[in-house]
């Protein structure tokens, strides 16, 4: 019954989370920290997350982000462990003379094995990736806002095969993506997507671009509908990919103003929108 309306097997589990953050007053600084614990009959996951910012100035700022995920699944084939370390480094700034500019540069380096889901170059074995990016987004108006984004991206996988042959696999990435969204009256309002991901060593380019209705009925809550085109499916840049009509909603609740640039950009690290 609780499947429904999508049937499937489901296990007994236990799960406990903690988390914390230290914002304290008038300093340039925050932290967060989160731990997970879940126990299943099948797939058993830890999880330890840690973020902070620190403030040089309302316009300058440093932004980290570091992640633990270990999952272990056993499956009718045998137990599969999977393990990925993520660490991420961002410079944010804003110019003190006007709050519509908000630029990002950031360095990611993630560390897996036998990615669940499948990564950039396998589905089992280890794989190292780092990624460079440079994003910026402009507010134009209360109502309109664009964004831009680029990114390289280095990848190598290690494959060990049962009868003890290793073979090594590489890749260079760009990625290109721009984004745009107006608010009309009544809390309608319309969005775009588009992404494209060129790979250098196959020589290859695969992009999607996904057009979009959004109805927001309050303030915080808004549903958005479109249609989603292209061939994009990447772990890194296009996780919510897929071809056909979608349907989203989503939902914020929050007291805290983005008077500076951490603030801006804190909660959007890690995001592959």
């Amino acid at each position: 019954m609780r499947a429904l309306p999508f049937v499937q097997d489901e296990e007994d589990y236990w799960s406990l989370a903690l988390g914390t953050e230290l914002l304290p007053k008038a300093a340039p600084y925050r932290l967060s920290a989160r731990a997970e614990l879940r126990e299943g009959e099948r797939r058993s996951t830890r999880l330890l997350s840690a973020a902070g910012a620190f403030s040089f100035t309302p316009a300058l700022a440093l932004l980290s982000r570091q992640e633990l995920l270990q999952d272990n699944m056993t499956l009718t084939t045998g137990p599969v462990d999977s393990r990925r370390l993520w660490s991420l480094w961002g410079v944010a700034f804003r110019p003190t003379a006007s709050d519509r500019w908000n630029v990002l540069g950031k360095v990611e380096w993630l560390d897996v094995r036998n990615p669940q889901g499948g990564g950039v170059l396998a589905s089992q074995g280890d794989e190292a990736r780092t990624i460079l990016t440079g994003e910026t987004i402009y507010e134009a108006s209360a109502r309109t806002e664009l964004g831009a984004r680029y990114a390289v991206r280095r990848a190598r996988a290690t494959l060990r095969y049962d009868d003890g042959l290793v073979q090594d696999l590489w890749s260079f990435s760009h990625f290109m993506g721009a984004r745009a969204r107006v608010d009309w009256s009544y809390g309608l309002g319309a969005r775009v997507d588009g992404r494209g991901l060129f790979e250098e060593t196959t020589n290859t380019m695969r992009y999607d671009l996904a057009p979009q209705a959004v109805f927001a009925p309050i303030p915080g809550v808004e549903f958005a509908a479109g249609y989603r085109f292209g061939t994009l499916r990447d772990p890194d840049f296009a996780v919510n990919g897929g071809q056909g009509f979608f349907v989203m909603l989503g939902a914020q609740v929050t007291e805290r103003s983005l008077a500076s640039a951490a603030d801006f950009w804190f909660d959007r690290l890690g995001r592959r929108e």
